[in-house]
């Protein structure tokens, strides 16, 4: 048969091979066929991807009989369109079976070709690329790695066809797929391709490893070596052992480094071992307790040494005692002593733990503004809540959370505030935080949460006071600033003011006739001072008698220093009335003779 021309596909001799339930029909049974009977369903048409120009290949199908009666139809292999192969198909009803059709090659142009396997009313189509195989020119791989490594591996394919195309590319480690690529090259176009291998499950060994393409491929050899082990850092043996109190069970050694494992031994002054470690790993271990083969009291303070042992013969036992000092012997330092620290270590008298507090509670008559009230002490053990209850037994107010132990003056919020109608006696009740959510919940339970702490008689610790609530007085309306400086007779060193209210705290300066700061106080608190001494900065004598004025000032950048004079009037100045006037005072002052004594001249400062 000659091959013959149909569109784009060259159509030529296809070989058939035979199927189980398949008989020759004449031709033209497709129109023979009972318009009743239901075309066989065609499914899953499969062909290769890839195949080059001189191969053989198949395309299968799976046919299927929907009648109810067993049934003879065609079943037709085309490539676009053309006919390459006919087959006679009978099936039973409901059944189906698997079509073959052996096709060549040969018969296909290049590129790609779309055969589809058909029944009279249905049909399935696959795509089938007809091309020259990818070509492997080169690989480059290593010829060693160590396991655990990656394999890298780079390979120069070339796509020999006059035509784009896409194939698959292959890299396989010991014969197997291991990582693969589907590659796109123009006509004639060459690529690198690159793939990974991990080797962390991989055993040390040879293996052949590949690149291959369709029908082409490159083979190498490659050792996959042993990791070798980093070598460990080395350590040289130390120990240090810190001064410590002990209760005398225990010392602790701060760190020790035992190269290859061993003991911490403890030495008194005698050179005795009096306690010792269990055996330790190799390395550093820090905040070691050795425990005392006796335990040590007050009298046995003084220099202990923690020294370090080998486990020379691997039982993980401290047999230097037992063996004469043969075995488990200490380890040396570089000048052949053994590796070891000095301690003082004091062993402290034996106190005897102080009983558990019991649970109390101090409440004492007292007056209220009607927001709270204060319980003197409460002792609560576990932690817990004061509640105060009135006459009735409702509670009227209570803590936040305290803290286990004893609280003192502690101020107890009301719920409602009380008037001085509401006097008279409350009790202070203790109640535990019994599902320890910090919060008070015996009202909202019920009474089941957070229950009184009971005393030994199962009896609610609470205490009862008189409690007076008072009647809501007007706070008085602040005092304003006034001084009064009166005639008196000095020796000269000070002068005295009878009273200064200063609201705000401040300075009380005094200035002669004119105007000069001749002295001042030191910063006086807020409120009233009486007989205040105001020092004069220098003696006065019996010619410096005359009129003198205190004068009150504030204290305005709150150093309590009078900053008046040194800032040029710009701090710490004077007080003022309703009128804008200083708030000061006049007085006659008579400066006493001084028998016998020669007095500085004033050296006034001008205010």
């Amino acid at each position: 048969m000659h091959p013959r021309q149909f569109g784009a596909l060259t159509v030529a001799t296809v070989v058939v091979v035979a199927v189980s339930l398949a008989l020759a029909v004449p031709t033209g049974v497709f129109a023979q066929q009972d318009a009743e009977t239901q075309s066989f369903a065609v499914d899953d048409a499969t062909a290769p991807d890839l195949v080059t120009p001189e191969a053989d290949f198949t395309v299968t199908a799976v046919v299927s009989n929907p009648n109810d009666a067993t049934s003879t139809q065609e079943v037709a292999l085309r490539s676009g369109g053309v006919v390459l192969s006919r087959l006679s198909v009978t099936l039973p009803a409901g059944e189906n079976v698997t079509v073959e059709y052996n096709v060549s090659a040969t018969s296909l142009p290049l590129g790609t070709n779309f055969l589809g396997v058909y029944t009279q009313d249905e049909g399935e189509v696959t795509a089938v690329e007809v091309a020259e195989s990818y070509a492997v020119e080169s690989v480059s791989a290593p010829a060693n790695v160590t396991a655990g490594d990656p394999v890298e591996v780079s390979a120069v394919v070339t796509n020999p066809n006059d035509f784009e195309t896409t194939q698959r590319v292959d890299y396989r480690f010991d014969g197997d797929v291991v990582n693969d690529t589907d590659l796109t090259l123009a006509e004639g176009e060459s690529a690198e391709v690159n793939f990974t291998f991990d080797t962390n499950d991989t055993e040390p060994g040879d293996y052949v490893h590949s690149v291959f393409t369709h029908s082409d491929g490159l083979v190498a050899e490659i050792t996959v070596e042993n990791a070798t082990e980093p070598e460990p850092p080395t350590q040289n043996a130390s120990v240090t052992f810190e001064d410590q109190n002990t209760t005398g069970e225990s010392v602790v050694v701060a760190n020790a480094t035992l190269p290859e494992g061993g003991f911490i031994a403890v030495l008194n002054e005698s050179g005795d071992v009096v306690g010792a470690t269990e055996y330790l790993e190799n390395g550093t271990s820090e905040n070691v307790s050795v425990p005392f083969l006796t335990p040590l009291d007050e009298n046995d303070s003084g220099t202990y040494t923690a020294q370090l042992h080998m486990d020379t013969n691997d039982n993980q036992e401290l047999d230097f005692l037992t063996s004469n000092g043969t075995e488990d012997t200490p380890y040396l330092d570089e000048a052949n002593e053994a590796v070891a620290d000095d301690a003082e270590v004091t062993v402290e008298a034996n106190v005897t733990e102080p009983e558990p507090e019991n649970a109390s509670v101090s409440f004492e008559d007292q007056n209220t503004t009607g927001e709270s009230v204060t319980v003197a002490n409460a002792t609560l053990p576990e932690g817990g809540f004061i509640a105060v209850l009135n006459e009735s037994g409702d509670v009227v107010g209570a803590t936040d959370y305290l803290e286990n132990g004893t609280s003192e003056n502690v101020t107890v919020s009301l719920l409602t505030p009380l008037d001085e109608n509401d006097s008279g006696v409350y009790t202070a009740q203790l109640h535990e935080d019994t599902n320890d959510n910090q919060e008070l919940d015996f009202l909202t339970s019920n009474g089941t949460e957070d229950t009184p702490y009971l005393d030994e008689n199962g009896t609610a610790v609470a205490d009862s006071a008189n409690v007076t609530v008072e009647a809501d007085v007007t706070e008085p309306e602040p005092e304003n600033a006034s001084v009064t400086f009166e005639d008196q007779n000095t020796t000269g060193e000070s002068v005295v003011v009878a009273n200064a209210t200063l609201p705000e705290g401040g300075f009380i300066a005094i200035l002669n006739e004119s105007g000069d700061v001749v002295g001042a106080t030191e910063y006086l608190e807020n409120g009233t001072s009486e007989n205040v001494s105001v020092a004069l900065l220098e003696p006065l004598d019996e010619n410096d008698s005359g009129s003198y004025t205190a004068q009150l000032h504030m204290d305005t950048n709150d150093n309590q220093e009078l900053d008046f004079l040194t800032s040029d009037g710009t701090e710490d100045t004077p007080y003022e009335d309703e009128s804008g006037e200083a708030v000061a005072d006049d007085a006659e002052v008579t400066v006493e003779a001084a028998d016998g004594n020669e007095t500085a001249a004033l050296a006034p400062m001008r205010l």
